[in-house]
């Protein structure tokens, strides 16, 4: 699953699409867990929450992303350079990653698969920037009972991360995946003379659910003014509603294109 090497395809979506159901659970505590995971707990410590998932051969960290825009807007506000062993973060969303972190290491009957490195960490949007920078973090300062992710996979994810930090990305099996009509995934976090970017394993999905590659090559220039342009192509279209802005950003919408996505590349494979 590194869609940095490759076009992204059909296996590439198909693992992102069951990611995508398991990091919607984040959002809903009392939801019963799919059948197989036997363990089971949410974790709340402020308005960070996230959900622990985990069987004999694999666990999940899904990540919450903000309940109100004031919630984002607290984090994505501190948006100071912050210097990890190399790694150049949003300080914000790395203090949210860093809550997870050392609550995670505090869980007294943490499964194992943790600590075996075989766990997937999955989110939404400001999730997703936290699931994203927790490889980072544990790279850098690793905890006894947490080794590196087998996977990462984030949805409608904020630009976290600067300059060459995005193709240094310490976990393989990477994919953050975005919606090209997503305000909050075309948020550079930062000035315009800084640019927060994403990890090179990044994708965008469009209206039809067709993936096209994206490898954050966009000048400062062209990713503001296409940014702008887009934005207010779509608000005309939209007769000037918000509501269908915020509706992109939904993880429900995400599941719907990854799923468009996967029967269009395999009308495409056998064609």
């Amino acid at each position: 699953m590194n869609p940095s090497h490759l076009q992204p395809n059909v296996s590439v979506l198909s693992i992102a699409d069951q990611l995508c159901e398991l990091a919607l659970l984040a959002y809903q505590p009392f939801e019963p867990a799919p059948l197989g995971w036997t363990y089971d707990r949410v974790r709340e410590i402020g308005e960070v929450r996230y959900r622990i998932l985990a069987n004999a051969d694999c666990g999940i960290l899904a990540v919450a992303g903000s309940d109100a825009a004031r919630d984002f807007i607290n984090w994505n506000s501190d948006t100071a350079i912050r210097t990890y062993g190399g790694y150049r973060l949003h300080k914000g969303f790395a203090g949210y990653a860093q809550t997870i972190i050392s609550d995670l290491a505090g869980v007294p009957d943490l499964p194992e698969v943790f600590g075996r490195g075989d766990w997937y960490s999955t989110g939404h949007s400001l999730g997703a920037a936290a699931a994203g920078i927790i490889p980072y973090l544990l790279d850098v300062s690793p905890v006894s009972q947490l080794e590196l992710p087998s996977g990462v996979c984030g949805f409608g994810v904020p630009n976290f991360c600067i300059g060459a930090t995005s193709a240094k990305y310490p976990v393989q099996n990477a994919a953050f995946i975005s919606s090209r009509w997503d305000v909050v995934a075309r948020l550079p976090g930062g000035t315009f003379f800084r640019k927060y970017c994403k990890p090179n394993d990044h994708f965008w999905i469009d209206d039809r659910g067709l993936s096209t590659w994206d490898g954050n090559q966009l000048s400062r220039v062209a990713w503001y003014v296409g940014s702008l342009v887009l934005l207010a192509l779509r608000k005309i279209a939209w007769n000037n509603s918000g509501a269908g802005l915020l509706k992109e950003h939904s993880l429900l919408t995400y599941l719907t294109r990854i799923r468009t996505a996967m029967k269009t590349l395999e009308a495409d494979t056998y064609e």
